[in-house]
């Protein structure tokens, strides 16, 4: 599949996506006003380039993206869904079809509801499987305090809407260290 670039609009063409999943830094002039240590504005010429992508806690790739001097993260494949993929009935989720998040070649991506994304594929089947897991709740120290059957149990005992962010804490995802004040962890039980 050959690349195509398409500029991303709301940067004012500063930025490019393509539909092979990245994002590029246009060639551009920019001024920059005065500033405490300068006190006439300038010109600065910014040199194209690839823009680095990372990989979120959620296991999606984000790129930052700098408007107006403000610098946010922006969803790689959501870029590529608005650039590529028309959305006639404005859904308000993209769904990646093989259901690896860092896949973000637009074939593999689709508009969809939030109903069909959280049904799509083997989702709810891994979530039943994880959720079945035994968990250890301990203290900083990694003293065992409590066993449970499940994430679900474990969540619901801390009152929590979602298991995600015990499973974050199991998984050891980036700055998730503890929830509610406790390290978890996976049990492995002998079958």
């Amino acid at each position: 599949m050959n690349e195509i670039w398409k500029d991303i609009e709301f940067t004012d063409n500063k930025y490019a996506v393509s539909n092979l999943g990245n994002v590029k830094r246009n060639e551009h002039y920019t001024t920059i006003g005065p500033t405490k240590n300068r006190k006439e504005s300038s010109t600065i010429f910014y040199k194209e380039r690839l823009v680095t992508k990372y990989v979120g806690v959620d296991g999606y790739e984000i790129v930052h993206i700098t408007i107006n001097k403000k610098t946010q993260p922006y969803k790689v494949h959501r870029l590529v869904a608005n650039a590529f993929i028309p959305n006639p009935h404005d859904l308000p989720q993209v769904n990646h079809k093989d259901e690896n998040p860092k896949n973000n070649v637009v074939t593999n991506l689709e508009w969809c509801t939030a109903k069909y994304n959280a049904n799509y594929g083997t989702r709810n089947n891994r979530l039943r499987i994880a959720n079945g897991k035994k968990v250890g709740q301990f203290d900083k120290d990694w003293n065992l305090i409590k066993i449970w059957d499940s994430l679900s149990e474990a969540a619901k005992h801390f009152k929590a809407s979602t298991t995600v962010y015990i499973s974050r804490v199991c998984k050891c995802q980036a700055g998730r260290k503890t929830y509610k004040g406790f390290r978890w962890k996976y049990i492995e039980t002998k079958t």
